[in-house]
């Protein structure tokens, strides 16, 4: 079994104090004094923190540790990995691809295998990729990613130009922490073709179009700004070519309310929301799209940014790429779910999102959609699901209450598909 390197994403790496090894990020003190725990991992230009590993779990109490990755290691370890095999490296996320491209560098160098399978949450993909750039891919087999911002996400934008709420920290901590960080401003939307940044309603990017930082009133505050951008400018432009040099499949969920886009000028910065994302990054940029090489893409309507690896129809993709080397079916991708869970609300609308496409994340011309759902042996709804302008099948519904399980079929025709696809199936419940 090839070695397998897992790279966390944003906010997924314990940080300490090296004197003294304090945790800092996170546990649960740190949570119970935000403003002393975002002024400790601000960098004010001196670095007194370290990686303390991959953010596992979040310890609250003995007995209460919410899963962060946890369950994702346990789900490997099924697989057949092992501690000579499977290698989680934390990183400190608050530093530039430049940085942490090198530190992968050195961890992979320490393995001496031959080669290696990255597996990237979020950010990690963008590491994975300046360090190919870098220093080169040849001890990489294949990339795997799951939920990257390849070509930027509005989060952190919106994070520097007014603050976050996140998690227990506010805006008015997270604004100054988030300044500091040149990893913050390398992850912004960097593509004008992607209409994730519009400035006077012409599309462009906060790199291009800088006067978005003329908000700050601060002379001193928007100079730091400004030369943020221009470096952040200058590292994603030199690591992040349009080129994936290896065998790579992009992973991304769909139709999750997301920031899709920031516009301005001559007023002030407004964000905007759509169901185009996995609540953190929008599909474009996760999906790739137009970023060229061997790239395999698998949309997974409802798939949370948070918990992606987490989704039961992503992770028999996960085993067939990692046991198999490709993806379940030969020439398309499927996948299909009912709302956001197995349970539904009584007379409330709810999505059904069915997504077919090549491996290249193609649609498929002349295919239809029908939806069928059956409570017992009765058939309760038999509808089509129109195909959307972005190329999957959705419909809105609504059902009665019931105490019986409903079991939901969607087939597709006009196309030959192969049996798996050509007829999708699930189960829910309304409550």
């Amino acid at each position: 079994m090839r070695p397998l390197v897992f790279l966390p994403g944003y906010y997924g790496s314990k940080l300490r104090v090296r004197q003294t090894g304090e945790i800092v990020w996170i546990e649960l003190d740190d949570v119970l004094n935000p403003e002393r725990t975002m002024r400790v991992i601000t960098l004010d230009g001196q670095n007194d923190l370290e990686v303390a590993g991959v953010l596992d779990e979040f310890l609250l109490f003995p007995f209460l540790a919410p899963d962060i990755y946890k369950s994702l290691f346990r789900f490997l370890r099924r697989l057949g990995y092992r501690a000579a095999t499977m290698h989680a490296v934390g990183v400190d996320w608050r530093q530039s691809l430049i940085d942490l491209a090198d530190h992968l560098h050195r961890e992979i160098q320490q393995l001496g295998a031959s080669r290696v399978d990255l597996l990237c949450h979020s950010h990690g993909g963008l590491i994975a990729r300046a360090y190919m750039q870098r220093h080169g891919h040849q001890k990489v087999a294949r990339l795997i990613t799951m939920g990257t911002p390849h070509t930027g996400m509005l989060k952190v934008l919106q994070a520097v130009h007014e603050g976050i709420e996140l998690a227990f920290f506010g805006r008015s901590m997270s604004k100054p922490a988030a300044r500091s960080f040149p990893s913050a401003f390398e992850l912004m939307p960097s593509r004008a073709r992607d209409d994730m940044f519009r400035w006077q309603g012409i599309a462009s990017t906060p790199f291009e179009t800088t006067q978005w930082t003329a908000e700050e009133a601060d002379p001193i505050a928007r100079a730091k700004l400004q030369a943020f951008t221009a470096d952040a400018k200058q590292v994603t432009t030199q690591l992040l070519p349009e080129t994936i040099p290896v065998p790579a499949y992009f992973i991304y969920g769909t139709r999750l309310d997301t920031l899709i886009r920031a516009q301005g000028g001559p007023g002030p910065l407004q964000f905007v929301r759509d169901d185009d994302g996995d609540t953190t990054i929008t599909r474009l940029s996760a999906s790739g799209s137009g970023l060229i090489g061997n790239i395999q893409r698998c949309a997974f309507p409802f798939a949370k940014h948070m918990l992606i690896f987490n989704q039961s129809q992503i992770r028999k993709t996960l085993k067939s790429i990692l046991l198999d080397d490709k993806l379940p079916h030969t020439n398309f991708h499927a996948a299909a779910r009912l709302g956001h869970s197995n349970f539904h609300t009584p007379n409330q609308p709810f999505a059904a999102v069915a997504e077919v496409r090549t491996l290249t994340g193609e649609t498929i011309a002349g295919l239809t959609a029908t939806l069928t759902i059956k409570r017992g042996s009765q058939t309760i709804l038999d509808t089509p699901l129109p195909q959307s302008d972005r190329g999957d099948y959705v419909r809105n519904i609504s059902l009665p209450a019931s105490s019986q399980p409903h079991r939901w079929t969607i087939t597709f025709s006009g196309f030959a598909l192969p049996e798996p696809i050509s007829k999708m199936t699930g189960t829910f419940l309304m409550r």
